[in-house]
């Protein structure tokens, strides 16, 4: 299982701030998805070729619409932008 590389002692449960440990219940696992779980809450973490995942489905919160509304239109404009300015480069 890759996940058994993931040192556990420098992550902790977002919600909780305790402890994780592998889950080791069933054997739905795969060698590029694990889960870890939290010992304090129960909360389980899918970690996915070493990576956990913390934020679950949560969605990104900003602060207000403007703020929303100015990272939306930033991420459009980002890759194009930053490919543009490569081109000198060579890249």
């Amino acid at each position: 299982m890759i996940v058994d590389y993931i040192h556990l002692e420098i992550f902790c449960c977002p919600e909780c701030h305790s402890k994780l440990a592998h889950d080791k219940g069933d054997n739905k696992t795969t060698d590029t998805v694990s889960r870890l779980i939290c010992k304090g809450c129960g909360r389980i973490y899918n970690s996915f070729l070493d990576y956990p995942d913390f934020l679950g489905s949560k969605e990104l919160q900003h602060p207000t619409r403007w703020v929303k509304y100015v990272r939306k239109v930033y991420a459009k404009v980002y890759t194009p932008v930053t490919n543009i300015m490569f081109v000198p480069c060579g890249g």
